[in-house]
């Protein structure tokens, strides 16, 4: 019976693309673990190898309820194991699979997805980047995720593009072989959630170089349009989450998992601010003190600090109305002149807004009213009519709320108005950033009154479709110019070779045909133009001393068949 260290084989559970997988059970424990064989490779540095050995330890301290934990690291004959947890369940590339095409419902499939991005919040906070996020490495049992495979998090980024062996869930830095952090892992994780959500990968590519091409370069169809009853927040979240740059995604997955609990409550994410630089482990934020790690299954309602958020906005606004609508009326009331005050009226006037005397006064019935001795002699009895006809005081509070919500909603329509124009016009001009940015603060303003602007929200969402096929074109057109021009660079390397090898008519014939191509830049045809002159001047050189003019040799024309036939 075969051992690893303390642990004794019991069978193989599969073949990964780093080498076996073995079930087997520490002998001194009882514990059933997998262990994962990890090829370093041949030309592995000891270096590199005590890096991995020293990541691998760090690892060993992530403990989480929805990460498969890593037990021990061992290394046996020069080859490094990896014993884990052993979970007992079905990856979620077999549920999909077992789906056919059709997703998960979304309440499902969004709890499913939450306790994936607890999970790698907890290892980010770690330090640890997954770099491999996929339905394969998604263990369900239960309606418990588990995220496996952090083994990959070893490897230095050089090597991640061989290791994953496959584009379908790689992010564009990825792909690119550019600096990479725990950003990659959201959009790793945004394409298992559109899968989860729409069965199906938002990228149909036929082949791996299609598939490199559609994550660089093309934008997936909008997730509301394959499930039309998920809310609309929870497809602008997924959107936001698959941009290719990552300063244009969420920064954390906590951020990416509350955009989802309020796209479910009916709120629209916003777009995060850019990021300078990667955030490290120390600047994540940490909200209420409470690590999104332990976040329930399920997805909750929005949060109380939202709650609170909400609250306190509302009494600032109605504290603002209020005050507006004192200052309104305080400018427009008039006071009657002095001559014209009467102290005769046994009730006061009633203002609704402040009330002069105090309560138990009103509630005692007053006696009689003194005499009352005024200075200027007048009628003792004048109808209350002719006072509230001369001068009547002011009976509203202020304008009308409704009024002064309507006159902001008309401001905002020409504001949005303006901005969609100006949007349109930085589009023509293939302005790409500057029409964005427009359209991103043009969509933030018309959410503060959404029922009011339902038109200028769908031709802002349509104008954003039209700038991501622009931009996806303008790129496209962008790498068949280089295309092109690596065309013409590889032809005049070509001719120029062939100068090298003393080619030279050769190279004179492939340098006149280049110049006078159409279509070919001036520059590329004033260089095939050079070299031409150089070949024929190379040529010159080479016939320069040969002397040319009649010769001597006299040409002798065959017998024809009749003197052919005489000689003997």
């Amino acid at each position: 019976m075969h051992h690893i260290g303390p642990y004794r084989i019991e069978t193989l559970l599969g073949k990964g693309r780093r080498g076996f997988v073995y079930k087997g059970t520490h002998e001194g424990l009882g514990r059933q673990v997998a262990i994962k064989a990890l090829s370093l490779g041949q030309g592995t540095d000891p270096e590199e190898h005590r890096r991995i050995l020293s990541a691998a330890q760090a690892q060993i301290r992530i403990q989480h309820q929805n990460i498969v934990s890593i037990y021990d690291l061992i290394e046996d004959q020069g080859q490094v194991f990896v014993a884990m947890e052993y979970v007992e369940g079905t990856t979620l590339d077999v549920l999909l699979e077992k789906r056919k095409g059709c997703g998960f419902p979304s309440g499902e499939g969004l709890d499913l997805f939450a306790q994936v991005l607890a999970a790698l919040e907890h290892a980010h906070r770690e330090g640890v980047t997954h770099h491999n996020v996929k339905p394969a490495n998604l263990m369900v049992c239960k309606g418990q995720v588990r995220v496996m495979d952090f083994a990959m998090a070893l490897f230095r980024q050089s090597t991640l593009s061989i290791l994953a062996g496959s584009a379908t869930y790689m992010s564009p830095e990825q792909l690119l072989s550019t600096e990479t952090d725990h950003r990659t892992d959201l959009y790793s994780a945004a394409i298992v959630l559109y899968e989860m959500l729409a069965g199906r990968h938002p990228f149909q590519a036929a082949t791996e170089l299609d598939m490199v091409q559609c994550h660089l370069g093309q934008v997936p169809p909008d997730l509301k349009t394959l499930v039309p009853d998920l809310p609309t927040g929870v497809s602008e979240t997924v959107s936001l989450a698959l941009k290719k740059d990552p300063r244009q995604r969420f920064q954390t997955a906590g951020d990416f998992l509350r955009a989802l609990q309020e796209g479910v409550a009916g709120f629209l994410p916003l777009a995060p601010e850019l990021a300078a630089s990667p955030t490290s482990r120390d600047s994540l934020p940490v909200e209420n003190e409470t690590p999104v790690s332990q976040a329930p299954a399920k997805l909750p309602a929005p949060g109380r600090d939202r709650q609170r958020r909400l609250v306190a906005a509302s009494c600032i606004l109605v504290a603002f109305g209020l005050l507006g609508s004192y200052g309104l009326w305080k400018a427009r009331y008039r006071p009657p002149p002095p001559s014209r005050v009467r102290e005769e009226p046994k009730t006061p006037f009633p203002i609704p807004s402040v009330s002069i005397t105090p309560e138990w006064e009103e509630l005692t019935p007053s006696p009689d009213p003194p005499d009352v001795v005024s200075s200027t002699p007048e009628p003792a009895a004048e109808p209350p009519t002719e006072i509230e006809a001369a001068d009547p005081p002011p009976m509203t509070g202020g304008p009308d709320p409704e009024e002064i919500r309507r006159r902001e909603v008309d401001r905002l329509r020409e504001e949005v108005r303006q901005g969609i124009q100006t949007a349109e016009a930085g589009l023509q001009a293939e302005d790409f950033d500057a029409a964005e940015v427009k359209l991103d603060g043009l969509m933030v303003q018309v959410q503060r009154h959404p029922e009011e602007f339902p038109e200028e929200i769908a031709r802002i969402q349509a104008l954003r479709r039209r700038l991501t096929n622009a931009r996806v074109a303008a790129q496209a057109r962008q790498r068949e110019i280089e295309l092109q021009q690596a065309q013409w660079e590889r032809r005049l390397q070509q001719i120029k070779k062939l100068m090298e090898e003393g080619r030279y008519p050769e190279a004179d014939n492939l340098a006149r045909d280049l110049g006078g191509e159409s279509g070919v830049p001036e520059t590329v045809a004033e260089q095939a133009r050079e070299l031409s002159t150089q070949a024929k001047e190379e040529l010159r050189k080479i016939w320069g001393d040969t002397k040319t003019g009649p010769t001597k040799n006299k040409i002798r024309r065959p017998p024809d068949r009749e003197q052919r036939r005489m000689v003997p």
